[in-house]
């Protein structure tokens, strides 16, 4: 059985430059924490103690930097070479519905540290805005329309999701 076709920009995103992303946002918590957060999160919002933090605080800080990178990595093997290695529209949309979870919790956290004057206009954002949010919001809007079948041939009966 052989995988419908899937537009071109979808192999692209999900299968080379989403992967590569993900590596990349597995290296910078773990080997440049500070450097992480300060892009991550807004300069008015990170706290002092997360940029210089205390003993404790490197542990915690080591630890939760650690558990992010992990992530990615597993972000970036599911879609680099999970997705390769099956010819199944099932799995492609069962792991590409638990990476749009993901968007949404990632999303939601971003809100919540963000004023939703920036977090919602896009003529208002950053570097650092367009490198998180508009990763964020692209791959989970191409997410959703893969997922909605758009650009994606007919699956094959057995496939239905």
């Amino acid at each position: 059985m052989t995988l419908p076709p899937i537009a071109l920009p979808y192999r692209l995103y999900f299968l080379y430059i989403e992967p590569l992303f993900a590596l990349s946002g597995a290296y910078l918590p773990v080997f440049k924490p500070n450097e992480y957060l300060s892009i991550t999160v807004p300069q008015d919002v990170l706290y002092p103690s997360l940029v210089s933090p205390s003993l404790a605080d490197q542990t915690v800080t080591a630890l939760l930097m650690t558990h992010i990178s992990s992530l990615y990595v597993f972000f970036a093997f599911n879609e680099g070479v999970v997705l390769r290695c099956t010819s199944s529209l099932k799995v492609w949309r069962a792991l590409l519905l638990g990476c749009l979870l993901s968007d949404i919790g990632h999303l939601y956290a971003a809100s919540t540290v963000t004023q939703s004057a920036i977090f919602w206009n896009p003529l208002h954002w950053g570097n650092n805005e367009w490198a998180n949010f508009g990763t964020l919001w692209l791959g989970a809007i191409l997410r959703v329309a893969f997922l909605c079948r758009v650009g994606v041939g007919q699956p094959f009966p057995s496939e239905k999701l």
